[in-house]
């Protein structure tokens, strides 16, 4: 784990980077100061999903994948409209011999009703994408909101690894105080383009919500930064979301903030962020 301090924007952000998931999660289970990450009650259950810090950290360990039947629902949803933006991956050329037969050529004799389809280089191929996503959230925040967002973050990144597009992720949770050029950010790299990229692997910390009210608590508690111990205990509160200071840190190409829906209809806003961001990416024509 690395610890600075970036000055962004007349504000100091003190930051703490953990160059793999496993090595974010590991760290909050060495924490020998627990405090509200810790905390075993039927309402704190339901406020993280978890039963205590150790249960939540062998849940990210093990995998968690209980929102993949909400993320096939909505990639099936936009598949329809992948499938028309990679159609142009193979173009059809007429030979004398090819995969399949053209039949009105076979019928008229012409001895080139042969289809033969040869791959076409795209743009998007090689191309990398890195996503910063917020993981923030106050603490009116219900659960089935942090997993409803996750599941727009996961699908999205399952349609740009279907177009062949090479994908970095990064989690970032910003916390401000009351003193206003003040942040804390705590930054994951979840995923690297040149890993085999398997989204089930990355759900509990974008979706579940023990990855900031467990996990991030508990990095909090051990934290360095001169207002940790201000807001790391019991009534603390643990500061306040703010929105990702570091997305030109990481040269981000999409910065994915809390979401706001705008009709109440989850499904089909999500259909529309997903599409108008891989549109906005090129990766779509309209």
């Amino acid at each position: 784990m690395k610890q600075f301090t970036q000055q962004i924007d007349n504000a100091n952000v003190w930051v703490e980077e953990f160059d793999s998931l496993a090595d974010n999660l590991l760290y909050a289970k060495c924490n020998q100061k627990r405090k509200e990450s810790d905390t075993d009650t039927s309402e704190k259950l339901k406020w993280t999903g978890s039963k205590n810090l150790d249960t939540a950290v062998d849940m990210g360990l093990a995998g968690w994948h209980d929102i993949r039947p909400q993320v096939d629902s909505l990639f099936a949803r936009v598949d329809s409209n992948i499938n028309l933006a990679m159609g142009d991956m193979f173009e059809t050329r007429f030979n004398v011999c090819g995969d399949s037969a053209d039949i009105d050529r076979y019928l008229m004799g012409d001895p080139e009703c042969m289809v033969d389809y040869v791959d076409v280089p795209q743009a998007r191929m090689g191309r990398v994408v890195r996503l910063l996503i917020n993981g923030s959230a106050n603490s009116g925040i219900s659960p089935e909101k942090i997993m409803e967002r996750g599941v727009v973050v996961c699908t999205l990144i399952d349609v740009l690894n279907r177009m062949n597009v090479g994908v970095e992720v990064y989690l970032e949770n910003c916390t401000g105080v009351h003193v206003s050029n003040e942040f804390h950010s705590l930054l994951v790299k979840l995923h690297t383009s040149e890993q085999l990229l398997d989204v089930d692997n990355l759900m509990f910390a974008i979706a579940h919500p023990s990855m900031l009210r467990r996990v991030s608590f508990s990095v909090m508690e051990q934290s360095q930064w001169q207002y940790a111990k201000e807001i790391a205990k019991k009534g603390g509160g643990y500061g306040q979301a703010r929105p990702c200071k570091l997305d030109k840190f990481v040269n981000a190409d999409v910065v994915m903030q809390n979401f706001e829906f705008g009709n109440g209809v989850f499904e089909d806003d999500a259909l529309k962020y997903v599409m108008s961001t891989v549109t906005g990416l090129g990766l779509v024509e309209c």
